[in-house]
């Protein structure tokens, strides 16, 4: 309506959204990385359920992944044991919290975003959301928040874009917010 259409208005007019558009539909996409705005914008582009294409600015490794819950930022899943393969090599070869510029691509768009390479908060061999202690990343007791099964992976980890929030301390990762404009500035 109204308001989203000011809201875009406002976007391209201060540079955060390229004016070239892009629709769901196929048409009009674009080659470019954008700057979107999570909230407003790519919670509802990149929705529960999606899969996308993830690359990483540093490597240039790419692996398919899966939007499987996550309200201040995605929470996503490897989509295969190859996949999570790709995630551990990404990482240097062992998990870790470290933000990392990646590239989303889905539904004809080329996200800015940062990731974190770190399963967490889930168990592959026990069922979706059924409450479950030892939770991989130290989470213990809580919902399994592990979705995509056959997969090698435990959990799920983030994925930030620009305005997102942490869920633990729902304000935006100054360290997140660096490794997007990193992605943006790249070039890929």
């Amino acid at each position: 309506g109204a308001a989203t259409i000011g809201k875009v208005t406002e976007l391209i007019s201060s540079g955060v959204v390229s004016e070239k558009p892009v629709s769901r539909s196929g048409e009009d996409r674009t080659d470019s990385v954008q700057l979107l705005p999570w909230f407003s914008m790519v919670k509802d582009i990149f929705a529960r359920g999606d899969v996308a294409t993830l690359t990483d600015v540093n490597t240039g490794l790419k692996l398919q992944i899966k939007r499987t819950y996550g309200g201040n930022h995605a929470d996503v899943e490897a989509l295969t044991k190859e996949d999570t393969a790709i995630l551990k090599e990404i990482a240097g070869g062992t998990w870790n919290w470290t933000r990392r510029p990646v590239i989303i691509e889905v539904d004809g768009y080329r996200i800015a975003a940062s990731m974190t390479a770190m399963p967490h908060a889930g168990l592959e061999n026990k069922p979706e959301l059924a409450v479950v202690d030892n939770r991989s990343g130290g989470f213990g007791t809580g919902q399994n928040l592990d979705q995509v099964k056959g997969n090698g992976m435990d959990g799920h980890f983030d994925v930030h874009f620009l305005e997102s929030r942490t869920h633990s301390t729902n304000k935006v990762d100054s360290k997140h917010q660096e490794a997007i404009q990193k992605a943006y500035k790249s070039g890929l």
